[in-house]
């Protein structure tokens, strides 16, 4: 894996301008922001040499591809949970292919976007309204998941550097206002490594 500090000299070079580079394609800040990110973790696994201009050539390639891609596989998702009601779910494209809507009683979530609408699950009430009283409560809910809402309260990006770990089920019960012991503690627990570099991403692996 690369140096954290030969990282950090190619992104202060390079990233203002693949920003520009990204943002006139989806005129998106914050997912600009996220898919520079991604091309600069291309760089990491292939582990370029010190070579400045040939990252430069890499790095616009690579940052376009990944903004045409998201601009190529974009779908507006929607996750649905309910606290204290019930409800029917049903997105703009489902009455077209004749599915019923989800039925979601107390405690119970779905999710669905433009072609699908997904199986209701049982989440629980209490891990529905935890966010109200500074906890984050997953119930053997793989890890990718845990790291996507603990990174939400934490800022940067926490990035899987090995797909088998994301799998992995998490119960836990968290709180929202210290992220960084949430991080810390699934480190400890299950034994990874973590790799912080100084571009806002922290780096799980094993």
């Amino acid at each position: 894996m690369a140096q954290s500090s030969y990282i950090e000299r190619i992104y202060t070079s390079e990233r203002t301008r693949l920003l520009r580079l990204v943002m006139r394609l989806i005129r998106n800040r914050a997912t600009a922001e996220e898919l520079v990110q991604d091309a600069f973790l291309n760089l990491i696994a292939r582990e370029a040499g010190p070579d400045i201009r040939s990252h430069e050539a890499y790095l616009t390639r690579i940052a376009r591809n990944l903004a045409l891609n998201h601009l190529r596989h974009l779908r507006q998702g929607v996750e649905v949970s309910v606290d204290n009601a019930v409800i029917e779910a049903m997105g703009a494209a489902l009455t077209q292919s004749g599915r019923q809507p989800v039925t979601l009683s107390e405690g119970w979530q779905t999710s669905f976007d433009q072609s699908v609408i997904h199986d209701a699950i049982e989440v629980g009430q209490d891990s529905i309204g935890a966010w109200r009283h500074g906890r984050l409560i997953f119930h053997a809910k793989p890890l990718r998941d845990v790291l996507s809402e603990i990174s939400r309260y934490r800022g940067g990006r926490i990035v899987i550097w090995e797909d088998a770990i994301g799998d992995v089920p998490v119960t836990a019960v968290f709180d929202a206002h210290d992220p960084d012991a949430a991080l810390n503690t699934i480190v400890r627990t299950l034994g990874l490594r973590v790799l912080e570099l100084p571009i806002g991403i922290a780096i799980l692996y094993t």
